[in-house]
């Protein structure tokens, strides 16, 4: 039986990125993975709440949601850090 080691840096459902794509009239933004995976939405209240700019380095966890005009599945960022 193998046991994962866990380093203090290492945070589950933590991901790396960049803010991309601020639109100041809308108040959202996306965030870019560093993996270069897909971008993910960051919703006005957050982006508003850490005062986030183009190209600031932050961490974020995401959930999976239903768009209620599409009712399609998507990603948007619930938590941001600043890095």
């Amino acid at each position: 039986m193998f046991n994962k080691i866990v380093t203090l840096n290492e945070k589950p459902n933590q991901y790396e990125g960049i803010v991309i794509n601020f639109n100041p009239y809308k108040g959202f933004a996306f965030f870019k993975p560093n993996d270069e995976s897909e971008n993910i939405f960051i919703p006005p209240h957050l982006v508003e709440l850490n005062s986030l700019v183009d190209g600031l380095k932050i961490s974020v966890e995401k959930e999976d949601y239903i768009d209620n005009r599409t009712e399609e599945t998507k990603i948007r960022v619930t938590k941001v850090n600043i890095i």
